[in-house]
């Protein structure tokens, strides 16, 4: 099956967004893939 995790952010520093770059590491098995989405975004206020 699929697992996910959603990140949220909600920071006070619009300059810290975008974000730019994703890392991932220590997936465990080598036949595992990782994958993502980005969904809407609100840059209000």
């Amino acid at each position: 099956g699929q697992e996910s995790t959603i990140l949220q952010m909600d920071s006070p520093s619009a300059e810290l967004l975008p974000i730019m770059d994703v890392s991932a590491t220590d997936f465990g098995n080598s036949n595992q893939k990782f994958g993502f989405q980005v969904g809407r975004v609100c840059f209000a206020s």
